[in-house]
């Protein structure tokens, strides 16, 4: 199992590393990538990844650095020597996200780091949409002093997700840390999917 407590000082990319050293992660969604710092963390430290889905409208808004394209993202794969699936979902997260699972119904995510737009509504949003075809789920700074209510939509997605345990067979682990700027990370373990695998 992870060791809870490495988290409790250490940032969102420490905390990623140390997730995919210890489960087999070979599917990976990030929703909000801007330069692609935690993405390229998960990307370098994963032998096993094999699918990625890059979600982002590159804008400038929500904490965006208005890249307007992901070719830096291309570009930091290549150096990076990562040669297998990238699937770009460009656009806000909140449509293009069920748009592309309509389309792939069949589809599974073994982690899915949501750290898009930080308002109430699309955080919610990107929790559900995520919560179908996920195995895992972190929402970044969830108790962000600048973003208070991520924690709101946090605590309803963790009941949500309860409430559903009797009739599919929901069960999961929730936990939230403390990185050292006091932002927050939450994240859950969903049991609608095969268990994650423990690397050996």
């Amino acid at each position: 199992m992870i060791d809870l407590k490495y988290y409790d000082n250490h940032y969102l990319s420490n905390f990623l590393i140390n997730f995919v050293k210890t489960y087999k992660v070979e599917s990976y969604m990030e929703i909000g990538v801007n330069a692609g710092r935690s993405l390229m963390a998960v990307v370098a430290s994963n032998p096993h990844l094999k699918t990625l889905y890059v979600v982002d409208n590159w804008s400038g808004k929500h904490g965006g650095s208005n890249w307007r394209t992901h070719n830096h993202i291309d570009t930091k794969l290549k150096a990076a020597g990562y040669k297998y699936d990238t699937i770009y979902l460009d656009g806000d997260s909140q449509y293009t996200i069920p748009k592309y699972h309509k389309h792939h119904p069949e589809m599974c995510v073994d982690l899915c780091n949501v750290d898009g737009n930080h308002n109430y509504d699309p955080a919610w949003q990107d929790l559900t949409n995520v919560e179908k075809f996920a195995k895992a789920i972190l929402l970044d700074d969830v108790y962000h002093t600048g973003h208070k209510h991520l924690a709101d939509a946090w605590d309803k997605f963790l009941d949500y997700v309860e409430d559903k345990q009797n009739d599919k067979l929901r069960d999961f682990i929730p936990y939230t840390g403390f990185v050292y700027d006091g932002n927050g990370i939450g994240w859950a373990v969903l049991k609608q999917l095969e268990k994650l695998e423990q690397n050996k």
